[in-house]
């Protein structure tokens, strides 16, 4: 179901998200080789950002009203049950339109500095000293 992809994402999986949709923003305001493959994927993660800035303030506020600071699969699913009718995404055109994807060698050099931006972002953003560190890896290892 739709629900059930969103159910793995803790705040640490919401941290992950929004730096990934970090990087691109940064190579699409660059006059650089990579700002047309940039704005594609930004336009591609609309509905990503979408999906992680509306439930992101709702699950923090349930969190915090429960005093919880690690919630279970199924208080993440109930809170996003409550709040997915308000959920507005963009409808995105030529869905059934697609080019296939092969790798090129120009493209890799892309990702990889793409991938590097988020781990760096992702390492910048978090702070491990107050995490359950075992809890973590637990919710990692559970993921399907």
């Amino acid at each position: 179901s739709k629900l059930r992809a969103f159910t793995i994402a803790g705040p640490t999986q919401l941290a992950v998200a929004s730096a990934c949709m970090r990087a691109p923003l940064r190579y699409s305001t660059n006059d650089g080789d990579y700002k047309e493959n940039a704005l594609k994927l930004i336009n591609s993660l609309i509905n990503v950002r979408a999906i992680t800035n509306h439930f992101s303030p709702k699950i923090e506020a349930w969190l915090a009203s429960q005093s919880l600071s690690t919630p279970s699969e199924d208080q993440i699913l109930d809170v996003v049950r409550k709040n997915y009718d308000s959920l507005t995404l963009k409808l995105q055109d030529s869905l059934d339109q697609y080019e296939r994807y092969a790798e090129k060698p120009r493209h890799t050099a892309f990702f990889t500095a793409m991938v590097r931006s988020v781990v760096f972002d992702t390492r910048q953003s978090i702070d491990f000293s107050s995490m359950d560190l075992q809890l973590v890896l637990q919710e990692f290892s559970s993921i399907s």
